[in-house]
Parts: C-alpha cells; sequence; structure tokens
C-alpha cells in the first residue's frame, strides 16, 4: 500500500505495527500476554483481555483456512492486521466468535469469496483491497453496511446483505395500496413523485429496462434475493453492473403508467428470495407507524415518563425517552426512514462529548443520543428505516456505568412513549 515494509513487534507485551517508509510512529493494535502456533501452522496471539488474535502464520499456501471460535479454551476474537495478507487460501471460514476484522486482514489474498459473520463489529481499513483480484463476494451476515473503508473496490465485487433484514424501498417509507397475490406477485407502495427509492439489500444491479406496462424498472440481485422496483426514474449515473450498497439511493417515483396508472403515484415493488416469489409485505415493515428498533433484540432499561435520578448531573426529572441497553460499539439503526436534520454535541462538559442525531419523517421526529454516527451520514443525508446509521458510543448520559442509546420521539412536536410504535 505504498509504506513499504510491514514489521510486527511485540514490546511491552503490546502488539506494535511499522512500516519502513512511512513517517508514522509506530501504530499499537493490541496488548499481548503470549504468542503460540496452533492448529492448520496459523499463529495466536493472547490478548491482554483473555482473548486471541489469529494469523496465517504457516498456513499461507493452504487452500482452504477455518479458523476455530476457541483456542486453548479461549475466544478467538481477532483477525491481526495483515494476519492473512496474501495467502493462496480460496476459501476461509470466519467463526461467530470473532468481533474485529483489523486493517489489512486480507489484503491480496486469493480468497473468491468470504462470509463475514453477524459477530463482527469492527473491520479495518483495507481489509479487502482490489489487490485481492479474486474476490467476487462478500457475504454479510449483519446488517453491518459501513463498507465504504474496507478497500478500494473491483467492480464486480458485490456486497450482500442475507440476515433476513430487508429495508422499506422508499426512504420516507409508504403503506401498501395493493397487496400481494397470486395474481399480483408485488405490492404498490405509496409515494409521490421525487420520492426516493433505495435498495431494500445490497447486490448488483443487473437490469435497467423501459416497459409499456411497467414503466422503467431496475433489478437487483444478490445471491440469495431478487428485487424488482418499477415505476421509477433512476439515478443518471447508476448503469447494469454496478454494486449497490444497503439503502443506496437508485432512484426517485415516476409518474404510473400502463397497466397501474389509475394507482397514480406509487412505487411497484417485487421480491424474490432464494428464486422464489415472496410477499414482500413478510420481509418490510410498509404499516406506518411500526418502527424499527434501533438495537436489534433492545432491552429497554429506562422507559418513557419514568420518574428517575441522573446518575451523570445527579439530577431529577421524567424521562423523556427510553434508554436501550447495548454493548459498546452496537449497531444502531434509523427506527424509521427519513432525513437528518441535526448532528450536535450533547455533553455535559469538554471532556466528553455525545453526540445526537436527529432524524424526521413529515410530523416524525426521532433522536439518537450517544451515537458514533456512521462517516458517510451528515445533515441533510437520507435515510431508510432499519439502515445502519452507526454504533454505541463510549458515553455516558444518564448512566455513570454500562452502555446503551437514549432514544426519543416526537410526533407533531409532541414528546411520545417510542414503545407504542417499537416493540421493545
Amino acid at each position: 500500500d505504498g509504506r513499504g515494509i510491514l514489521k510486527i513487534e511485540i514490546i511491552d507485551q503490546q502488539v506494535w505495527v511499522t512500516y519502513s517508509d512511512a513517517p508514522d510512529a509506530p501504530v499499537n493494535v493490541g496488548s499481548v500476554v503470549e504468542q503460540v502456533a496452533g492448529t492448520q501452522g496459523l499463529d495466536y496471539y493472547l490478548l491482554q483481555d483473555g482473548t486471541y488474535g489469529v494469523e496465517m502464520g504457516k498456513a499461507k499456501y493452504l487452500g482452504s483456512i477455518e479458523i476455530p471460535s476457541t483456542y486453548n479454551g479461549k475466544p478467538v476474537t481477532q483477525i491481526l492486521p495483515y494476519g492473512f495478507a496474501g495467502c493462496y487460501a480460496q476459501t476461509v471460514v470466519i467463526p461467530s466468535s470473532i468481533t474485529t476484522i483489523c486493517n489489512n486482514a486480507f489484503d491480496g489474498a486469493k480468497l473468491t469469496s468470504v462470509t463475514i459473520p453477524s459477530s463482527v463489529v469492527n473491520v479495518g481499513d483495507n481489509a479487502f483491497t482490489d489487490k485481492t483480484a479474486d474476490l467476487k463476494e462478500i457475504v454479510v451476515l449483519s446488517s453491518y453496511t459501513n463498507v465504504s473503508n474496507w478497500g478500494n473496490w473491483n467492480t464486480s465485487l458485490a456486497v450482500v446483505t442475507i440476515d433476513g433484514l430487508y429495508l422499506h424501498p422508499l426512504a420516507l417509507g409508504g403503506e401498501v395500496l395493493n397487496a400481494y397475490s397470486q395474481d399480483h406477485t408485488g405490492v404498490d407502495v405509496a409515494g409521490k413523485v421525487g420520492d426516493a427509492v433505495v435498495a431494500s439489500f445490497a447486490g448488483k444491479v443487473t437490469e435497467i429496462t423501459d416497459d409499456i406496462l411497467l414503466g422503467t424498472y431496475i433489478v437487483v440481485e444478490s445471491s440469495t434475493a431478487r428485487a424488482i422496483y418499477s415505476f421509477i426514474t433512476p439515478v443518471e449515473t447508476l448503469s447494469v453492473g454496478d454494486t449497490v450498497g444497503y439503502g443506496q439511493k437508485l432512484a426517485t417515483i415516476a409518474e404510473a403508467t400502463g397497466v397501474e396508472y389509475k394507482l397514480g403515484e406509487h412505487l411497484h415493488f417485487e421480491l424474490y428470495v432464494n428464486g422464489e416469489a415472496v410477499n414482500p409485505a413478510d420481509y418490510v415493515t410498509f404499516e406506518i407507524g411500526q418502527f424499527v428498533s434501533p438495537i436489534k433484540n433492545g432491552v429497554v432499561a429506562l422507559t418513557h415518563g419514568q420518574f428517575y435520578q441522573n446518575q451523570v448531573t445527579n439530577s431529577y426529572s421524567d424521562h423523556n425517552g427510553v434508554c436501550i441497553a447495548a454493548n459498546l460499539a452496537e449497531n444502531v439503526y434509523a427506527a424509521f426512514g427519513g432525513t437528518i436534520v441535526d448532528i450536535y454535541d450533547n455533553g455535559y462538559s469538554e471532556e466528553e462529548s455525545i453526540i445526537c442525531v436527529a432524524i424526521q419523517w413529515g410530523d416524525y421526529y426521532a433522536t439518537y443520543v450517544g451515537i458514533d454516527l456512521d462517516d458517510s451520514l451528515e445533515i441533510g443525508s437520507t435515510v431508510a428505516a432499519g439502515q445502519l446509521i452507526g454504533c454505541v458510543a463510549d458515553c455516558h448520559y444518564e448512566f455513570s456505568d454500562g452502555y446503551y442509546l437514549h432514544f426519543t420521539i416526537q410526533v407533531d412536536g409532541n414528546q411520545v412513549d417510542p414503545a407504542e410504535y417499537i416493540d421493545f
């Protein structure tokens, strides 16, 4: 990558990475207690937290590698920097114990495809690059979507999310006007001309066609799903063969023509899973007022309206939202589609930054407090319901310990209980 020769050193039980041609100081990538060799010739580094990091060691020339989930009775949680760079394996099985894939982990590897388990919450810069020339597909088993830093993508590479979470195809949401049936293999979703149409899942654009009956339509396919978006005006830069990300804008709604012109302004949306036509309503929440939990399987630790003492400020008040218990860096999702209208620091002091993000959709207004916002998002960005927008930050807004997301909803300017809209 232009920085010369990589050198990994263990100094005072710390892993330090330096480059021969880089002016930067050595980078500390973790603490190590012990380095050992293990199965398949893999090398393991016992980290200070009691878990292991792994690198290929003597396994560079194996055709396939399976990383074990444990070593010496302890979990294997990290794939170390440049750990499998240049390895010849076409397949590497990553276990669900892995939480971090470090920078350049598979740089220049011979992989043809790789699956990222749902346990992974951190992926380092250039973990996969265009030098990984044979890599055609990355399958992500979670809805982790911040893949822009993973590498300089080969245009044929597909990043596919298959965890069963499909986004609403309209960024601002919309109800079903005409339901799925044997005679109607799709749903017609209410919207207005100009409303943004987004990718319900990540995949590759395989068709953009003008049709007398269905107007202009786009087909997006992944390894498991196929979607058709009809009566639309495609984004000008979109072409067949393009890889599109989860929630990426594909088009805007156009005037309805052909067989469905009487329905007025709407999107016709079809979904196929594993080759079979399915009812999109079984995969996407279309009903207005039924929102996505911002933390998957989140548990409410402090309810709306509850009288409580803020452990940080020692003040007493009625709680204006819900606090959802979470892990540090756990994914945060948009409860509903809309536009980011504000981003500000709600911290109590200069020493601790507490970022608040506000998303608005018509009369609905939500705030997410204690979030590390995805770098690709800013004020004015449009997000879809269920889209990954960031992760839980290392800050304390109401409790002195633990991690959580403070989440509020207003409807027409009035504070409401989020639990009335979300099944926590």
